[in-house]
């Protein structure tokens, strides 16, 4: 497996560039920040806190306040790419 800089990804990948990449749609909330429903898949049930999923496009990171947590352009690729991996 090659090495991969994630320094070097994290610093050059804007987190709106990520979350846009997967279609997400968010709404001004103030500057530099956006706020809407949690976009992954797992959180549906959570669509009607319509407040759940804030990002941070100053600081570059993202925060969802029902299940996953939060982090940066990186992490959300990461838990998107989760969704599609079947383990059975």
């Amino acid at each position: 497996m090659p090495w991969v800089d994630y320094r070097h990804i994290k610093a050059s990948v804007g987190i709106e560039q990520a979350l846009g990449h997967y279609g997400v749609e968010l709404r001004q909330i103030g500057t530099n920040k956006l706020a809407g429903p949690c976009p992954l898949t797992g959180h549906a049930g959570d669509r009607s806190n319509r407040n759940a999923f804030h990002v941070d496009t100053e600081r570059n990171i993202f925060n969802c306040f029902t299940h996953c947590g939060g982090g940066n352009a990186v992490s959300y690729t990461h838990l998107r790419a989760h969704e599609t991996d079947s383990y059975l």
